[in-house]
């Protein structure tokens, strides 16, 4: 069977899942609802089409 986490752009979207993370988590208190979720829900669609 095959195991998807061994594809070399499954593993770079996860480390790039943690490096938006750790980024917005470094913005201001103020753009919790604006910026910081924008980019958390891109990472999550790329995230997505990556599995498909």
């Amino acid at each position: 069977m095959w195991n998807f986490k061994r594809l070399e752009a499954w593993q770079r979207t996860r480390r790039l899942i943690v490096d938006i993370y750790q980024l917005t988590s470094l913005f201001p208190k103020s753009e919790q609802f604006g910026m910081t979720t924008q980019m958390r829900r891109a990472r999550n669609l790329h995230c997505q089409r990556t599995r498909a």
